[in-house]
């Protein structure tokens, strides 16, 4: 399978070196991307909270079992979405309800 190139992944990469550089006083070697066909929203306004169901899979205590899934070239789109799809795309209702009980606290 061929894969994909995207012009923003490299933009990202190269500002991740550029910090990482600044930082440690060093080089950085090598900055490893898995892209993965992952659900898209049907419509125009919805990307903001499918962009947070995707940071939420990667704060789960379990995303290292999803980190594991998208490096493994053996896993099939199927097995990789299987556990995407086990975290629901948040409501904005939710999400405005998150935000609120978190400027309350601080």
């Amino acid at each position: 399978m061929r894969k994909k190139k995207y012009e923003s992944v490299n933009l990202l990469k190269a500002f991740l070196k550029q910090k990482y550089a600044a930082e440690h006083n060093g080089k950085c070697k090598k900055i490893e991307v898995h892209i993965a066909d992952i659900p898209q929203q049907t419509n125009a306004s919805d990307c903001g909270l499918f962009a947070i169901r995707s940071a939420n899979l990667f704060l789960r205590s379990d995303a290292q079992h999803y980190y594991n899934a998208l490096k493994d070239p053996s896993n099939s789109e199927a097995e990789i979405n299987e556990y995407y799809n086990r975290s629901p795309v948040p409501t904005r209702k939710t999400v405005l309800r998150s935000i609120r009980t978190l400027t309350n606290n601080h």
